[in-house]
């Protein structure tokens, strides 16, 4: 259980920090029209994962990494 705890603990700071996972990056720019569903599937090692992810139809500006650029270069 501990060992679970650290690595939730760990994947939320860095969520915090501005870090972003692979399938992150790849719902990305799936999103922006700069890749193909495909072409994510192909880079994506996790692809159960990322087709979660594109089934919850998160949006680019919830994400951690999006609001940092907005405000980076607002």
């Amino acid at each position: 259980k501990l060992k679970e705890y650290g690595a939730k603990h760990e994947k939320a700071q860095a969520r915090q920090e501005g870090m972003i996972t692979m399938n992150g990056s790849l719902l990305h720019l799936f999103q922006a029209g700069k890749i193909s569903y495909e072409q994510a599937m192909l880079f994506t090692t996790r692809q159960k994962e990322f087709e979660q992810l594109v089934a919850r139809g998160t949006p680019l500006s919830r994400s951690p990494m999006r609001r940092q650029m907005a405000v980076t270069h607002a």
